[in-house]
Parts: structure tokens; C-alpha cells; sequence
């Protein structure tokens, strides 16, 4: 079916982690040329990991290795927080792993950016503090937010 259509092209919750639907095919060839055209080639690209199979993410992830970029994979929440995994068609790339401390206000910050998405709160959590604690127990575990620079 056509993008265009009033139909949504993942229309239940099981859909939006299963495969790519196949009117989306070109989909990151074009995101990545239009990102080409509007992102200096010294920026620094940071794009999700692809962990719990997420489509949108995967979409993300698949427009930006067509870049011709650095790239610094991040590791997607809330799945990260729950031990999902990356699906097996997008590997872990290999390259420097950084760790990143934040600070309180910096977690303050990413708390923030997490409850814009008002959406998906109520599939994750119970309440605003619920996914700040995830959050905060989740850097605290791993000694911060995990990156993977790609070159």
C-alpha cells in the first residue's frame, strides 16, 4: 500500500517490532540522502542501536549507515533498560566504546527528552518518576551511557 494512504503501515503494537513493511523499502536511502544534504560532513551522527527491534529505530539506523559519517551508536531505552536485544540483521558494529558519566543535571536533561515521547511513557512505566529511576538505575549500572564510535 502506498505511504500515502490513510491505512497505518504497522497498525498494532506486535507490528511496529516486526519486519519492515515493504512499502517502506526506500525509505533510508532517501532519509539518508536528505540528511546528506543538510548535515556538515565533520557533525557527529548519533543513531540507535536498533535493541528491541523498534521499527522506527531500525529505519534510523539503516539511513544512517548509507552516511558517509562517523556515526555513534547508542543504545536504545527504554529496551536497554529491560535486556532486549539488537535484531540479528543489525550486528553490533565493532569500533571504540565510550562511556559517558553523566551528571544530575545531564540526567535531568535526557528525563526530559524521555517524557516528550508521552506516548510511550504509559506502555513503559507507571508514572514521570518511574522512568526517571529506570533511567538513573540504569546509568548507575553500567557507569553511564554506553556509545559506540564507528569511523
Amino acid at each position: 500500500r502506498p505511504l500515502n494512504s490513510s491505512e497505518p503501515i504497522y497498525p498494532t503494537f506486535d507490528d511496529i517490532f516486526g519486519p519492515l513493511n515493504p512499502a517502506e523499502s526506500e525509505l533510508p536511502q532517501e532519509l539518508a540522502r536528505s540528511l546528506s544534504s543538510h548535515c556538515p560532513t565533520d557533525a557527529r551522527v548519533y543513531v540507535p542501536l536498533a535493541i528491541g527491534g523498534h521499527v522506527d529505530h531500525r529505519l534510523t539506523r539503516l539511513a544512517a549507515e548509507h552516511l558517509e559519517r562517523s556515526l555513534f551508536f547508542y543504545r536504545d531505552m527504554p529496551y536497554a533498560f529491560r535486556d532486549r536485544v539488537v535484531p540479528p540483521e543489525f550486528p553490533v558494529p565493532r569500533g571504540v566504546e565510550h562511556v559517558i558519566n553523566l551528571d544530575e543535571v545531564e540526567i535531568d536533561a535526557c528525563h526530559s527528552a524521555m517524557l516528550e515521547y508521552r506516548s510511550q511513557i504509559s506502555s513503559f512505566w507507571d508514572s514521570d518518576n518511574a522512568v526517571r529511576e529506570e533511567l538513573q538505575a540504569y546509568h548507575d549500572a553500567v557507569g553511564g551511557l554506553k556509545l559506540i564510535e564507528k569511523t
